[in-house]
């Protein structure tokens, strides 16, 4: 135990480190308020659970990052070493059920603050009409004196010191009062809908807001990398899910349907970073614009961002149920097999397989997110069929623009065995072939002309676009023969 503390104490934190361990230090207080104090159950305990766990990691989360930046702009101190320092001095968040239960024997979970009892609670720091507690307010109070004693040593200025501790303090009154910037009375519920985010557009707002302070240019290559034709496919998967759904007469949600379409755009933009770490050396022969390949971004700053998307998915995806969280972490589980050796499926066959189980997942997504639907009703069956095929098949066009850095670091597939010239052929090939399954069975025309098109114009110009576009308007006619053609 010494050695793990003294370690915690005297260990240079990594940005992505400090996110898992606020995370934990958050997650710390969270099972400590469970435990020690009462909260009213209203939908069940583990809808109650999601909601306090979100409302308190975000709330935390703002809290830890507008407080490291603000104190890095005022003692030009670097974030990353704010943020070692904020570190090891965020466990004081624990303090208040400890003290408020075993101290002053308090009960009650804490509420938010009002709008009528804010001015007492900014001179009380918390403790205004009874809305707070001791333990809240000795919090408050400690965390302005720690913060005022880090800004004064690191810039020997009484005045900045006494400034940050009164921004530390209103700062907090300010978001314990979620009325005055969500409007008085606003609930976890928006439109009947169970949406317990009272902090996370906030918390999207100051990351974007830091990142642009200090990571502008990296900020932008991180929304360049986004491979936006590929995260098209994936978003429209899912909301082809919901328009089965609402084609087979079942409640679909709109909201709901954004969710899942979010939570699965952001999985696999986790998926994008962690390929892009690993076929870095593919990238320098193939792909020199990359962020990593220029070095625009480190491998660290990959890992952070990747941090990041990976808990913002999980987090949109909880909200939908079970079913579309198990989705969601099975997408960035498949994520992790495609890129990551060992296995690193990428390398064979194996990784279009996996991108077609995504995009089927993507689809699955976009069934449950309204709640309700089943994958084995007959059409569904047949479009799952549909979508796997086409987005494992589709897929092997996208390895002629990566020919020589997959030579190179010894990767199989149809153009590293077969060359330029005949891997093209065979992949038309095999695309064609797969878009003809759906004009056989429907005996459709215009599915025929869209799928010659896109073949013939891939395998002149080598452009894998038309291919996505067909595949995609194939998979839409399908549904349409499906659904309104007698």
């Amino acid at each position: 135990m010494k050695k793990i503390f003294d370690k915690y104490l005297g260990h240079t934190f990594s940005y992505h480190q400090i996110f898992f361990l606020v995370i934990g230090i958050i997650s710390l207080r969270i099972i400590a308020d469970w435990t020690l104090l009462e909260y009213p159950i209203e939908r069940g305990l583990f809808q109650d659970t999601v909601r306090f766990w979100l409302e308190n990691v975000y709330y935390f989360l703002i809290v830890f990052l507008v407080f490291s930046v603000v104190c890095s702009i005022l003692t030009k101190v670097s974030l990353l070493k704010t943020m070692n320092f904020g570190i090891r001095v965020y466990p004081l968040i624990v303090i208040p059920p400890l003290v408020d239960y075993f101290l002053i024997h308090r009960i009650d979970g804490y509420t938010y603050g009002s709008l009528h009892n804010f001015f007492t609670n900014i001179l009380t720091c918390g403790l205004g009409a009874g809305e707070g507690s001791f333990g809240v307010s000795l919090l408050i109070i400690l965390g302005m004196i720690v913060l005022f004693g880090y800004v004064y040593f690191k810039t020997r200025n009484f005045w900045k010191g006494i400034l940050f501790a009164l921004f530390v303090e209103v700062f907090l009154i300010v978001f314990s009062t979620p009325d005055l910037f969500f409007g008085e009375g606003m609930g976890d519920y928006f439109y009947n809908f169970f949406l317990p985010f009272y902090y996370f557009i906030p918390f999207l707002f100051f990351l974007m807001l830091s990142l642009f302070i200090f990571q502008k240019e990296k900020s932008f290559a991180i929304l360049g990398n986004m491979r936006p034709l590929r995260s098209l496919i994936f978003v429209l998967a899912v909301f082809l899910g919901g328009v089965v759904q609402l084609l087979m007469k079942e409640n679909v949600y709109p909201l709901q349907l954004f969710l899942g379409s979010l939570a699965m755009f952001l999985a696999w933009q986790v998926a994008i970073i962690v390929n892009d770490i690993y076929d870095v050396d593919i990238d320098r022969a193939c792909n020199r614009l990359r962020p990593l390949v220029k070095g625009t971004l480190s491998v660290e700053e990959y890992k952070m961002a990747a941090s990041i998307l990976f808990f913002l998915s999980l987090s949109f995806a909880v909200l939908l149920g079970i079913r579309v969280l198990f989705l969601i972490a099975s997408v960035l589980f498949f994520a992790y097999l495609y890129s990551v050796p060992p296995l690193r499926a990428r390398n064979n066959i194996g990784g279009n397989i996996i991108i077609g189980i995504s995009i089927l997942i993507a689809f699955w997504v976009g069934i449950y997110s309204s709640g309700s639907g089943d994958i084995l009703a007959k059409p569904i069956v047949f479009l799952s069929g549909l979508i796997f095929l086409l987005g494992m098949v589709l897929t092997l066009a996208k390895d002629i623009k990566d020919i020589e850095g997959d030579k190179q670091n010894g990767v199989v597939n149809l153009f590293t065995i077969y060359g330029r010239e005949k891997g093209k052929r065979i992949t038309a090939f095999l695309i064609f072939v797969s878009l003809m399954v759906p004009a056989i069975v429907y005996l459709d025309l215009t599915i025929f002309v869209f799928s010659l098109a896109a073949v013939i114009y891939y395998y002149k110009r080598e452009s894998i676009f038309g291919i996505y576009i067909s595949g995609v308007l194939v998979v839409f006619l399908v549904v349409f023969d499906m659904f309104f053609v007698p």
